[in-house]
């Protein structure tokens, strides 16, 4: 054989090689960016607040949403992030306002100061971001609520 011919035939295979590596790579990534630190939200709508600080620490508090009219703002919503190398995980829960003012306007609300240990949040939902707007739709989000309803 040519010593051309080996030389060509090696660097054919040390492509072969890194191109492998890279593919083994991209799978771990997504594997490490796919696997939640959190659990479903599903079970934690029933969790109180405390519980939820002793699984996940201490959470941000986002601020309201000044843009939406006082009667639908949330009450307090808290925040938990992980960072996955590429990807954020996110877990968000909402807790109710307590009401204020005259009864004849219940629907004016403050926020309350931190949710009664006893209380459960109405709203969880998590997350995967990238970043990157045109992608994060196609990752997996799930959210739950709780409502209650009032007849007449």
């Amino acid at each position: 054989m040519p010593r051309r011919a080996i030389l060509a035939l090696g660097v054919a295979t040390e492509v072969r090689i890194f191109v492998a590596l890279i593919s083994l790579m991209v799978a771990a990534i997504l594997f490490v960016c796919a696997c939640p630190p959190f659990p479903s939200v599903g079970g934690l709508i029933d969790s109180s607040y405390p519980v939820l600080v002793t699984k996940f620490g201490a959470p941000s508090e986002a601020p309201p949403d000044l843009s939406l009219p006082q009667h639908l703002r949330a009450g307090r919503r808290y925040f938990w992030r992980r960072s996955r190398i590429v990807a954020v995980w996110t877990l968000e829960v909402e807790y109710p306002a307590a009401p204020f003012g005259p009864a004849s306007e219940p629907y004016v609300t403050y926020p309350s100061a931190p949710p009664d240990p006893a209380s459960r949040p109405y709203f969880a939902a998590r997350g995967l971001d990238t970043g990157w707007n045109w992608i994060d739709w196609l990752l997996p989000h799930e959210a739950v609520a709780r409502a209650t309803v009032q007849v007449p």
